[in-house]
């Protein structure tokens, strides 16, 4: 099957990839490229640019759900282990309850 057969049909793009991981990797890649420019022009954060931002990461993924607050609380399965705290160089994380 010709590899544009097998996008349109099943969803598959080049590399055996889904559509979905596809627009995953171009979105967050654009996503950068616009906080970067935006670190660049010295531009404040504000809640107009998080909303573009978040419309930006789910373009052709989630349009429904693009520039909207979440309407549902989210479980915490990690709240009791310090397992699943972010290893992003915080050093004094605060202790969960």
């Amino acid at each position: 099957m010709p590899k544009q057969t097998k996008v349109a049909l099943e969803g598959i793009t080049i590399g055996g990839k889904t559509l979905r991981e596809h627009f995953e990797a171009i979105n967050h890649r654009d996503a950068i490229l616009m906080v970067e420019e935006w670190v660049e022009q010295q531009q404040p954060m504000n809640e107009w640019g998080i909303k573009n931002l978040h419309q930006l990461v789910l373009k052709n993924i989630d349009n429904d759900n693009a520039r909207r607050y979440r309407d549902v609380n989210v479980l915490n399965l990690c709240r009791k282990s310090r397992r699943c705290l972010p290893t992003l160089g915080f050093r004094h994380w605060p202790a969960t309850q």
